[in-house]
This record gives structure tokens, sequence and C-alpha cells, in this order.
């Protein structure tokens, strides 16, 4: 199941960075179609080189075996094919202690009826396939049971240090954890306040998605992906803010 609803969350949060199928397209191709599993298997097959190849199921081989037992260093000019599964798995197993469920409380999505998909299944067998951890047992909460014990251990929204700056796309799933403008709807959700000292600047990209000021300016060019006026404006704030660091 993951190897299915992954492409629509790679999607999203990549989407405008790169050749991959941008989410214009993939909303496109769904609802060109009539049938929903007509809809899903065209929109699967965007992501397959090869249409008739089967899509990877097994959890050892495909995932565990392929991306997460490997222990080697990415060669040194890897660039963006440089491995990460690993330790950012590590990092969920052991410090932030989510992961990615289609099985959310009071949440419905398009792919709830993939309840296999839980905690137990995508956070604790990973942690125990993957490095042999059996003690994570999901997200725990703090000893007063007032928050996660993850936001109490590194202190959420707290952030008082000097001459941070935060960037955030507000299209990528992922933001809606960090800390963010008083307008985002993503604003202290969660209940967890948001308190930053005056050196700590928030920069937020309307209409893009992950990580994408940390691509050189018109890195998509060659590909018709031409970087638009936030963009802009965040790369030079970003860069303004960096000159005053070093000063």
């Amino acid at each position: 199941y993951s190897s299915i609803f992954g492409n629509f969350q790679g999607v999203v949060q990549y989407n405008l960075e790169g050749s991959s199928p941008t989410v214009a397209q993939l909303c496109e191709t769904i609802t060109n179609q009539t049938e929903p599993l007509a809809a899903l298997a065209a929109a699967t097959a965007l992501f397959e080189d090869n249409i008739s190849a089967c899509v990877q199921s097994s959890f050892q081989d495909d995932y565990i075996d392929a991306y997460l037992s490997n222990t080697s260093f990415s060669a040194p000019d890897c660039n963006l094919d440089c491995s990460s599964d690993r330790q950012w798995i590590y990092q969920s197993c052991n410090s932030f202690g989510f992961f990615q469920t289609t099985t959310s409380a009071g949440v419905q999505t398009p792919f709830s009826a993939f309840d296999i998909v839980n905690v137990t299944t995508a956070g604790i067998a990973v942690c125990a396939a993957a490095f042999g951890d059996n003690t994570y047992s999901g997200p725990h909460r703090a000893g007063d049971d007032s928050s996660l014990a993850s936001n109490e251990k590194f202190g959420a929204r707290y952030f008082l240090t000097a001459n941070v700056t935060f960037v955030n796309g507000n299209l990528d799933p992922w933001h809606s954890l960090s800390i963010v403008n008083a307008s985002d709807p993503f604003y202290e959700a969660g209940g967890a306040q948001q308190v930053t000292s005056p050196s700590v600047d928030i920069v937020e990209i309307n209409g893009t998605a992950h990580c994408r000021d940390m691509y050189a300016p018109n890195a998509f060019q060659a590909i018709g992906i031409n970087d638009t006026t936030p963009v802009i404006w965040a790369h030079a704030r970003i860069s303004e803010n960096i000159k005053r660091y070093l000063s």
C-alpha cells in the first residue's frame, strides 16, 4: 500500500521540483478516468518506467533490504542521488517518534481504506526490522500527559535562540510541524504555543513545496519551470540574513 499512496505523497511534497509529475498533472490524469480503479491505475502508471511491471509489494525485500539495511555511505559525488532513508528512519525511531500512516484518528483521506498502514506496521515493525529496536511502541506522551514527549524534549515551537531563518513552502505538508507565520493555518497547530526570539526570521514561500529554497536560482529552468516571484524573494531574503549573521 505504501508503494501506491507514497507516490501521491511525493508529488505533493516535491511539486514543481524536477521532472516528476506535478500535482496538476496527477489530478488531470485521475479526473480523465471515469472509474476509481482505472484512475488509480493511470496515476500509478505515471511513476513506472515499465507500466506492465508489478508495484513493489514486499515489506522485507522492497523496503527493508532495498533501502534500510544498507549501512554504506553514498559516494562523495552522489549529488541528488545520495541515500538518506536509513538516517531519516533512525531519527523517526529514536527521536521524532512519529511515522506517516493512513489511520490518523478523526481524519478521512483518500487512502483511509489502507488501514494496514498504521503505527504498528509503519512504525514499530520498521524500527524492529531495520535496527533491531523493539522498544518503540508509538509516540509517547510527556510525563504530565499535556503534550508529546518529543515536543517536551526538543522544545516544540518554543525557540529562543539567535540568528535562525525558518524557511517553509506553504504547500509542503511538513510545514505544518514548523515555526510559521501567524497567518498560516498551521500556526500553533496542535496547541503548541509559538515563541521566538527577535532575531528569528520566518520565510514562508507561497505556492512552493519541500526545500524549494535550497535549489540554486533557476535550477529547473531547463525543464520549463521558472522561479516564481515568491522563490526569488525568498532567495534574496535568505541571502540578506546570512550576510547579517556573518557580519
